[in-house]
């Protein structure tokens, strides 16, 4: 039997990439003796910003769209504690890892392998600075059939029963108008 196609996987994995963007200016903010300047920069810029222009392609194209939805909301939850534990449980001990030797650059590629097959299969992608820094916050919506999505907001609180929000992957939402 063939496994379905998974709508907005590449998106996925290119916002799980770009979660993980602070690493990769702290990596190159640290170096590495054996990774020289020249190539470690570029790619740390690389990985930093292609994925994000993924991502602001798609914000740009499903408001272009108008790829709207109302959502039927029962419970609302703030997620900023999944930023917490993305800083503490993620960043802080992949930056400690020495990029000196071989053997520590494959172990930090395989945790980070295994952080964004994590952050994929989770769905933790959404724990993102860049929306952070442009105000957003994430809530975790329960939905009336039992869905539970992400929902990206500027609002403070969001009380109503009812969200009209663009939707970003069948997972992730922004609220319309911001």
């Amino acid at each position: 039997m063939k496994r379905p196609k998974e709508p907005f996987l590449f998106l996925r994995i290119m916002m799980a990439v770009s979660s993980l963007s602070p690493l990769f200016i702290l990596i190159a903010a640290k170096g590495s003796e054996l990774i020289k300047d020249i190539i470690l920069f570029p790619a740390c810029l690389t990985l930093t910003t292609l994925p994000t222009f993924f991502l602001v392609l798609r914000f740009y194209i499903s408001s272009k769209n108008e790829d709207r939805v109302v959502l039927e909301v029962n419970h609302v939850e703030n997620s900023r504690d999944h930023l917490l534990i993305y800083l503490f449980a993620v960043l802080v001990p992949l930056f400690q890892a020495d990029l000196n030797s071989v053997r520590s650059i494959f172990l930090l590629i395989s945790v980070f392998s295994f952080v964004l097959f994590l952050f994929v299969h989770l769905r933790l992608y959404y724990a993102n600075v860049f929306f952070a820094a442009l105000g957003y916050k994430v809530y975790t919506l329960t939905l009336s059939n039992g869905r539970r999505v992400a929902l990206l907001s500027k609002r403070e609180k969001i009380e109503t029963s009812r969200v009209t929000a663009t939707r970003i992957t069948d997972f992730l939402y922004t609220s319309v108008g911001e």
